[in-house]
């Protein structure tokens, strides 16, 4: 995967039938409840939750279980699309995945930027990305891949409707040892 560029989930992994679970996904995610935690910053708002690994294994909090078999499935797809960034023999480090919804084109993430390599999944409406000063189209089931670039979801006045992006962070045994 080059960094910057979209590519199909589906595409890359010949899975037809993660159009399906994108659909599951997105419906459970669009019923506002307990399972999303507002996130606020100056630039606007976003809802979010977070998936976590302990020694490896992928912790899926209790909010999101309706869709655990869907959500295990892709994480572990990510991780694998991850471990193809890696150019030398360093071990991959997942640091955690973040799920954002983004209820309309009014719901943003500002521009920033992570000490740390990023791939997201897009789920639903397109939205675009800003990357270091380009726009990305991001659609149903894109995945970017990140490496400490600067990034963001801006506001759009556009009839966007429901888009959760999946984003998991980690880094390399050698980026930690500063060989990086």
């Amino acid at each position: 995967m080059e960094i910057g560029k979209v590519y199909s989930l589906i595409d890359l992994l010949n899975k037809p039938y993660f159009s399906t679970y994108f659909e599951i996904i997105l419906g459970i995610a669009s019923i506002e409840g307990p399972q999303w935690h507002l996130y606020r910053t100056r630039a606007g708002v976003r809802f979010v939750n977070e998936i976590s690994f302990n020694q490896g294994n992928i912790v899926i909090p209790e909010s999101l279980m309706d869709i655990h078999d869907q959500i295990h499935e892709i994480v572990s797809d990510l991780l694998n699309l991850a471990r193809q960034t890696i150019k030398d023999n360093s071990i991959l480090i997942p640091l955690q995945i973040f799920i954002c919804y983004y209820r309309n084109g009014k719901d943003v993430c500002p521009m920033h930027s992570h000490k740390c390599r990023q791939i997201t999944l897009s789920i639903g409406d397109e939205r675009d990305m800003t990357v270091d000063n380009h726009k990305c189209k991001l659609f149903n089931g894109s995945v970017i891949y990140l490496h400490r670039n600067k990034h963001g979801i801006l506001k759009e006045n556009s009839n966007v409707k429901n888009r959760i992006s999946i984003n998991l962070f980690y880094t390399t045994s050698s980026e930690l040892d500063g060989v990086n």
